[in-house]
């Protein structure tokens, strides 16, 4: 009676484990599947910080540069500025495109 009893409680421990692996494995695989979407996510908050930043400090020059008359003062402020953004010469219609729009 004694080893039945045992037998018992053997077989109680492994169907309990079996179980339980049946449902943490899967657990481990969401897991990690959610971390890569968080890890992803953050990534593209970044991006998006420094796209917002751009447009931040260059929205109020490419409104000068847009509105202000062929070489006039105002239009080569706003092109200096700019440069001076992204440390060298741009292509002024992409830039102020891509800020304003």
């Amino acid at each position: 009676m004694n080893i039945t009893f045992d037998i018992n409680n053997i077989l109680r421990t492994v169907a309990g484990a079996a179980v339980g692996l049946t449902l943490v494995i899967p657990i481990g695989s969401q897991l990690r599947a959610t971390t890569a979407v968080t890890n992803r996510s953050l990534e593209r908050t970044i991006a998006q910080q420094e796209v917002r930043s751009m447009k931040d400090k260059l929205t109020r020059r490419c409104y000068e540069w847009l509105w202000s008359k062929v070489d006039s003062k105002l239009e080569r402020s706003a092109k200096n500025e700019i440069d001076e953004y992204f440390d060298g010469e741009v292509d002024y219609a992409s830039v102020c495109r891509t800020v304003l729009g």
